[in-house]
């Protein structure tokens, strides 16, 4: 007997609603049955607008959300930016008037005191990961340009930080000797020589030492002459000075 539960059976899943409306469509004496079946197709188109009207309402919430959250970062940025900027963080740079870059010349008075600095912006671009370009004007001057590709070619947060880091480098670097003789390298070899240069004297045995032969001592030097002194002293003490020389003279 053919029914709507046969059809439905039968149909594959995805096919189960066409076999609603095409049954409800030829089977004309079921009404009520046709009325019946066709209540879930309305109920799913029902649940796919609704689904589509959620989705509608969450896309302008979420991009309501993010321009929020977009203004709130831009003022972020910008409130760090006047903080470098009032505690002269990026003193004697120049800034473009399109904000396109930041410019300075460092000047240094050797050359081994500007590749000291070249060295220690280097380690401080590595940890950041933002690096600037500059160039050798002379041998002890380097000029130095600071934008951000990423930012259209712009001046973003990462060049104010390293402008601040490089005027912070630059006054140690003017301080800096090449030629230094207390190096930490330096010190830990002066501590080693002098430890083994006391172990060295420590080791030395007296030129004469105290030995005893046939019962008798024989003693170092020093002592020798404090004894002859002491002898001499008593023969003072027992004789005038005339005496001496008379017995000199003799």
């Amino acid at each position: 007997m053919f029914s709507l539960k046969r059809v439905l059976n039968k149909t594959p899943t995805m096919g189960k609603m066409w076999a609603i409306r095409r049954f409800s469509r030829e089977v004309s004496l079921f009404g009520t049955v046709a009325t019946a079946a066709d209540v879930p197709a309305r109920e799913i188109m029902n649940h796919l607008d609704q689904t589509r009207e959620f989705i509608r309402i969450s896309e302008a919430k979420f991009a309501e959300y993010n321009a929020n959250a977009m203004e709130e970062y831009d003022q972020m940025i910008q409130n760090q930016i006047n903080a470098i900027v009032a505690r002269n963080g990026i003193d004697e740079w120049e800034l473009a008037e399109d904000n396109g870059f930041l410019r300075k010349t460092f000047t240094f008075a050797t050359p081994e005191t500007a590749h000291y600095f070249m060295n220690e912006v280097s380690k401080v671009c590595s940890k950041s990961d933002h690096h600037p370009e500059w160039k050798l004007v002379s041998d002890r001057a380097i000029e130095v340009h600071l934008t951000s590709h990423f930012a259209g070619n712009k001046v973003s947060i990462n060049d104010y930080e390293l402008a601040e880091a490089m005027n912070k480098i630059e006054k140690t670097s003017q301080s800096y000797n090449h030629y230094s003789y207390f190096t930490t390298s330096k010190i830990i070899e002066y501590i080693i020589g002098f430890v083994l240069v006391g172990f060295a004297i420590r080791g030395i045995k007296p030129r004469y030492p105290e030995v005893q032969v046939e019962g008798r001592d024989i003693h170092s030097l020093e002592y020798t002459e404090n004894f002859t002194n002491a002898k001499v002293d008593q023969q003072l003490d027992k004789y005038s000075l005339e005496e001496i020389k008379g017995k000199i003279l003799q």
